[in-house]
């Protein structure tokens, strides 16, 4: 198991977002995390989405059970249940607002590592708004990673 140089326990935000290289952002996840870490796997859903059109992105041709906010999220929570890491939760973000309350679930529940994807560059929102990592890499307390 991967500590990363520390002995403490921490708690690690892992923000999907219905792409594909959420796989790598659950696999970053197994790897940075050890068994005493508590998980906390944030799905960001964009409001014009359906739940089902959002969870539909993780399921594969062998998955046997229908597309539910449940199912899905039992599906990587035993992931980690299979590396020893236990303390594993599930939160849904839905609103437009998403980086504020990303940073603010962080903050409220004293997360000390966000792991999350970089959005595609020179997007016209970006140009305007500014990234989504870059928002949490310069506004969150903890400590990010981004993935690439």
């Amino acid at each position: 198991q991967s500590t990363w140089g520390r002995e403490n326990n921490m708690k690690i935000a892992i923000l999907v977002d219905g792409t594909e290289r959420d796989t790598k952002l659950i696999s970053k996840g197994l790897e940075v995390a050890s068994s005493q870490d508590e998980i906390f796997l944030c799905f960001a859903i964009n409001p014009g989405k359906s739940d089902e059109s959002f969870f539909s992105c993780f399921q594969t041709s062998n998955d046997q059970e229908p597309i539910t906010e449940d199912n899905i999220s039992k599906k990587f929570v035993t992931q980690f249940h299979e590396k020893g890491i236990n303390n594993c939760k599930v939160t849904i973000f839905q609103s437009e607002e998403g980086k504020q309350e990303l940073c603010t679930f962080a903050q409220n529940n004293s997360i000390d590592f966000v792991i999350l994807g970089k959005g595609k560059p020179g997007a016209m929102s970006n140009l305007i708004f500014g990234s989504f990592s870059d928002f949490i890499v310069n506004n969150s307390n903890a400590n990010v990673l981004v993935v690439h």
